[in-house]
């Protein structure tokens, strides 16, 4: 069975409408026997913009019960994977690549390194991000990526 890594900015276009959300429900209906995964900082991502985006006021109040109900689903069908020793080895090993430079900060270092760890169980996993910088470091380093936006 296929895995499918999703990082934020994908995650974000599955619960608001926006650029890459129709290109994106089109491609994982296309393969919905497919799991789901995240790191754990996936949570913390998440939270961090639903709060951004009711400052700006680009999210109605109404909205946030129905994200809130399909970020359980989420948690209850996908996987959450955690910041074990192998991840924040292999992320720190990504910060200091020559050939990532410029493209990749802490935070997407992590998401590469836990794309990187489920290769191992689930070496057919796509890498699935609408970040530019973050979909170049995956094409530099061989990932399997779809990128909505494209």
């Amino acid at each position: 069975m296929s895995a499918f890594y999703l990082d934020t900015s994908c995650f974000l276009k599955l619960l608001h409408e926006e650029e890459g959300s129709a290109a994106l429900d089109q491609y994982l209906a296309a393969h919905a026997r497919a799991t789901m995964a995240s790191s754990v900082i996936l949570e913390i991502e998440f939270h961090s913009a639903l709060r951004r985006r009711r400052i700006e006021g680009s999210m109605a109040k109404s909205d946030e019960e129905k994200i809130g109900l399909l970020w359980t689903a989420f948690l209850q069908t996908g996987s959450l994977w955690p910041l074990s020793s192998d991840v924040r080895l292999a992320a720190v090993r990504l910060l200091r690549e020559e050939r990532l430079t410029g493209m990749v900060r802490s935070l997407d270092a992590i998401h590469l390194a836990t794309h990187a760890v489920l290769l191992q169980t689930h070496p057919d996993s796509i890498f699935l991000t609408s970040d530019r910088k973050l979909r170049d470091a995956a094409k530099a380093m061989g990932f399997a990526y779809f990128d909505p936006t494209e």
